[in-house]
C-alpha cells in the first residue's frame, strides 16, 4: 500500500471544509509522472519504418517486409482508361460485364485513395515525439526577484484589483527593470475543488479567473506565482495539493504560472503511517509535486518549506524557505542570517537552488527598522544569494526604501552574480564594553555551569555578576525597548537600579516599576526592557531568587548569562569576475559605535600576505582606495558593504 493510501495518513483537519468528498487522483505507481530519463514513449520511427507510394496512393509497410522498388510499381493516373481497359482485357470477361466492372474498379480506387489520404492526415497531426519535460537544473539560475503578497496582504484583502493595481505600481516604479519580475500570490486565492478535483479560484476575489490574471501579468512583462500546501489544507483552511498534485500542476500550467510555493503548514501537517519516518514521507510528498510540475513541460520555479532537509530537496526544487516569516525587526532579521550560518546552508546554494531568508521586510516611515538597518538587511540578502521578494505595500513606501531596493551594484554584481556563491561568516568579535545579557538553559545552581551567576544586592538595588551589573544602554531609534547589557557597576552614566518584586517574582526597572525584564524567543538575542506593548515575538518573564537566596533564575529553570551575538561580524562571498573578487559585509550588531580594523589576509583563506585590493563602497559609491586591509568606525546597528578586486 502506498504511504498516502494508509488511513493513518489522513489529516484530522480534513473535515474542516469537506475537501475529501472528492477522490484524490492517484496514479499507479504513486508518482504522477516519471522523470524525463525514465520516460519511454514510442516514436513514429518505432512504429513504421518507411512509407511508399503505391497503386492506391500510399502503402504503409512494416520494416520486416520486403518492398518492391518504386520503379517496378505501376501507378495508374486517375481516369487512365487505357490502363484500366488493359487490366480488364486480361480478365477475358464478356463484354456485357466489362462496363460494370470498370465502374466498380474506379469507385473502389477512389474510395481507397480517399481513406488513405484521411489516414495520412490523421497520422501527420499526431505528436509522435517524446513528451517534453523541464530540465530542473535550467530553472532559477540566479535568485528569483519579485513581489509577494505574503508580506502585508491579509487573507480578506486578497483580490484581483489589488494584484493588478500592485502590478501597475511595480511597473510605475520600473522595478522590473532591476529584476523584480515575479508577482506571487500567497494563500487565500483558492475557494474549493470542482467535481473532477480541479482547483478553483475564489470567484468573489477573482471574478475574471486566474488565467485572465496570469495573462494580464504576462502582458506587463512580468511572471506569475501561486501558493499551495503539501498537506490537504493550507494555513488559512483552503484546499492544499495533497492527492491532487498532478491535477494542480496541470491547472497551474494552464493558467501560465511561473513559480509555485509549496508550504507545509504545521497546524495541518499530515501524520505519516506507522513505521514511516516523517521527513522521508515529506520528501516523497514534495517529490510528487516536483515531478508533476516538471511533467507539464512548463518551466516553473518550485519553492519548498523549511521543514525539509536541504541536502535532499536541493535535487528536486529551486528554493527552500529558511525559518519563519520575517518582520521589520533588527534582531529577527539577523536571526535568519544566524540560522543560515548555524545550519551551514551556504554549501547548498548554487545556480538552480537558493536559500530563501524570507521576503524583504516592509519599510516605510513608520517601520521597525532604520535606514541603516534596512541597508544591512538588503546587503545581507544580496550577499547570501537569497531571493529578493519585496514584502511591502507600494503605496506606503518612502524614497529611502526605493533607493535601497534598486541599488544596481548590490543586485547585479552581488545577488545576481552567475557564480551563485553564498557569502559565509569569516570574522566575529566581541567588544568588552557591550556584553549583552541573554538567557541560558543551564541550571543556575549546577556546579558544572561555566558561567558566573547573578546576584541581587539589596543595598544598591543592583543585579550583578562579578564587577558587571545589568545596565540599560539607551533606547533605539525604532522600537519600544532598551537593550540590557553588562557594564561596570560603578558606571554612573547608565541606569543600573533594579527592583525584585517577591510577590510577582519580577525584576523591575527601579526608575519605573511598570517595566520588567523580558526575554526573546529567538536564540542569542539580548534581553530587552519594554516600555510599551510587548510584540508577539517576545513575552514577559518571571524571575526569582534561588534556594540560596543569591542567584537569579527564570521560573523555567533558565538563568541570566553574559553572551549573545558578537558585536562585529564580517560576511564574505566570492564573485565570478576574477579569482580574487569578493563582496564583504561588515556588520556592527551592537547599539554602540565600534571600530573595525583588520587585514584581508587575516580573513580570506590562502590569500598572499602582500595581496592588495581595490575597494568600493556599494552604498556611498565611494572608491575607498587600494589597501592591504581596512579601518572603519561603524555606528550602532549599521554596516558597510564593500566590493573587493585584487590588484
Amino acid at each position: 500500500m502506498a504511504a498516502k493510501d494508509n488511513p493513518a495518513y489522513i489529516s484530522a483537519n480534513e473535515s474542516m471544509i469537506g475537501l475529501h468528498q472528492i477522490t484524490p487522483h492517484y496514479d499507479s505507481p504513486r508518482f504522477p509522472r516519471p522523470l524525463t530519463s525514465e520516460l519511454k514513449t514510442s516514436t513514429k520511427d518505432d512504429l513504421f519504418s518507411e512509407v511508399y507510394a503505391g497503386p492506391v496512393g500510399v502503402i504503409v509497410t512494416p520494416a520486416s517486409e520486403t518492398v518492391t522498388p518504386d520503379s517496378e510499381i505501376v501507378t495508374p493516373a486517375k481516369g487512365d482508361q487505357g490502363a484500366i481497359n488493359d487490366s480488364l482485357n486480361n480478365l477475358k470477361l464478356p463484354f456485357r460485364f466489362r462496363k460494370k466492372y470498370e465502374k466498380v474498379v474506379l469507385a473502389a480506387t477512389t474510395v481507397v485513395s480517399i481513406l488513405v489520404i484521411i489516414l495520412l492526415s490523421v497520422l501527420l497531426t499526431l505528436d509522435w515525439s517524446e513528451k517534453t519535460s523541464v530540465d530542473i537544473d535550467e530553472v532559477a539560475l540566479t535568485p528569483p526577484m519579485g513581489w509577494n503578497t505574503r508580506g502585508f496582504v491579509q487573507c480578506s484583502e486578497m483580490s484581483e484589483h489589488l494584484i493588478k493595481t500592485s502590478v501597475d505600481r511595480l511597473k510605475e516604479f520600473s522595478l522590473d527593470s532591476f529584476g523584480y519580475v515575479y508577482v506571487n500570490l500567497a494563500d487565500c486565492w483558492q475557494s474549493n475543488r470542482d467535481k473532477n478535483g480541479d482547483i478553483l479560484e475564489d470567484p468573489k476575489k477573482f471574478s475574471n479567473g486566474l488565467k485572465s490574471l496570469g495573462a494580464y501579468i504576462h502582458s506587463r512583462g512580468l511572471k506569475f506565482g501561486l501558493y499551495t500546501d503539501v498537506n490537504n489544507v493550507t494555513c488559512h483552511g483552503k484546499p492544499g495539493s495533497y492527492g491532487f498534485e498532478k491535477l494542480d500542476a496541470a491547472k497551474y500550467a494552464e493558467w501560465g504560472v511561473d513559480m509555485v510555493t509549496n508550504d507545509n503548514c504545521p497546524q495541518h501537517s499530515l501524520t505519516a503511517p506507522s513505521g514511516v519516518d516523517h521527513l522521508s514521507q515529506l520528501q516523497l510528498d514534495y517529490s510528487i509535486m516536483s515531478q508533476a510540475l516538471n511533467g507539464t513541460g512548463r518551466p516553473m520555479v518550485y519553492v519548498v518549506s523549511k521543514s525539509t532537509e536541504p541536502e535532499n530537496v536541493s535535487k528536486i526544487s529551486h528554493v527552500r524557505l529558511v525559518g519563519q516569516d520575517i518582520t521589520a525587526d533588527w534582531d529577527v532579521m539577523l536571526n535568519k542570517v544566524d540560522t543560515s550560518e548555524a545550519q551551514q546552508l551556504a554549501q547548498y546554494a548554487k545556480p538552480g537552488f537558493w536559500n530563501d531568508l524570507g521576503t524583504l521586510a516592509p519599510f516605510d516611515d513608520h517601520g521597525g527598522m532604520s535606514t541603516d538597518e534596512y541597508r544591512t538587511h538588503f546587503s545581507l540578502w544580496c550577499a547570501l544569494k537569497a531571493p529578493l521578494m519585496l514584502g511591502s505595500n507600494f503605496f506606503n513606501n518612502s524614497r529611502d526604501w526605493l533607493s535601497i531596493v534598486t541599488n544596481k551594484k548590490a543586485i547585479d554584481i552581488i545577488n545576481q552574480d552567475p557564480l551563485g556563491s553564498q557569502a559565509k561568516l569569516f570574522y566575529s568579535k566581541h567588544t568588552e564594553f557591550s556584553l549583552h545579557v541573554i538567557v541560558t538553559n543551564a541550571v543556575c545552581d549546577s556546579e558544572q555551569w561555566q558561567y558566573p551567576v547573578w546576584t541581587y544586592n539589596n543595598q544598591t538595588n543592583q543585579i550583578q555578576v562579578r564587577d558587571k551589573c545589568l545596565t540599560l544602554t539607551g533606547q533605539l531609534q525604532h522600537g519600544q525597548y532598551w537593550y540590557i547589557t553588562a557594564k561596570s557597576c560603578d558606571n554612573s552614566t547608565a541606569s543600573q537600579r533594579w527592583f525584585l518584586d517577591r510577590l510577582t517574582n519580577q525584576i523591575l526597572f527601579d526608575a519605573n516599576q511598570s517595566y520588567c525584564l523580558t526575554m526573546s524567543k529567538l536564540n542569542a538575542v539580548p534581553i530587552r526592557l519594554y516600555t510599551g506593548d510587548i510584540p508577539s515575538t517576545y513575552s514577559p518573564v518571571l524571575w526569582s531568587q534561588t534556594q540560596h537566596g543569591l542567584h537569579l533564575r527564570h521560573l523555567q529553570e533558565q538563568c541570566l548569562e553574559v553572551g549573545g551575538f558578537p558585536s562585529i561580524q564580517i560576511y564574505l562571498g566570492h564573485l565570478s569576475h576574477s579569482r580574487y573578487m569578493y563582496v564583504a559585509v561588515l556588520i556592527n550588531r551592537d547599539i554602540f559605535p565600534n571600530i573595525v580594523s583588520f587585514k584581508w589576509a587575516d580573513i580570506i583563506p590562502d590569500l598572499p600576505k602582500s595581496q592588495l585590493f581595490k575597494m568600493y563602497d556599494v552604498w556611498t559609491s565611494e572608491r575607498i582606495g587600494t589597501r592591504l586591509g581596512h579601518y572603519v568606525t561603524l555606528t550602532g546597528h549599521s554596516s558597510q558593504t564593500i566590493l573587493l578586486s585584487s590588484v
